[in-house]
């Protein structure tokens, strides 16, 4: 099994990704799982324990706080060294503008995502391959 990192803004296009990913795999006959914006560590572990149980491919996690580097760096090496499995990542782009209407159109368009948008955007570096943003 591997566990992949979605990395990007809120509204980028990471769970909607994730979740193409693994109804993809479930057409081919793979178990692919999706952890959603994680709250703690022990529902990573809870996800990972469930995903190792059902003999899954892959474990998707989706988190915009890996937009801060120091924390991506942090949750994979804590996840490699816990889980003893490979560790890769996905970036999408770092697209303010995009997001934020993304955001409109799903209804999440309050001060505190607007303002979460705002914050990631300025300390997100995404490598130059990172995928497009979700355009509807």
């Amino acid at each position: 099994m591997k566990l992949v990192l979605v990395v990007g803004l809120p509204a980028s296009g990471k769970s909607w990704w994730a979740r193409q990913q693994a109804t993809a795999a479930r057409a081919q006959g793979r178990v692919e799982h999706v952890l959603d914006d994680p709250r703690t560590l022990s529902e990573v572990r809870e996800a990972l324990a469930r995903a190792r149980s059902e003999k899954a491919d892959s474990l998707y996690i989706v988190d915009p706080s890996f937009c801060d580097a120091s924390v991506l760096q942090a949750a994979r090496c804590q996840l490699a060294l816990e889980s003893n499995l490979r560790v890769c990542e996905v970036f999408f782009q770092n697209d303010l503008v995009q997001c934020e209407v993304n955001a409109v159109r799903r209804g999440l368009q309050e001060k505190s995502v607007l303002g979460a948008l705002q914050r990631w955007s300025a300390v997100y570096r995404p490598p130059s391959n990172a995928m497009p943003v979700y355009k509807p």
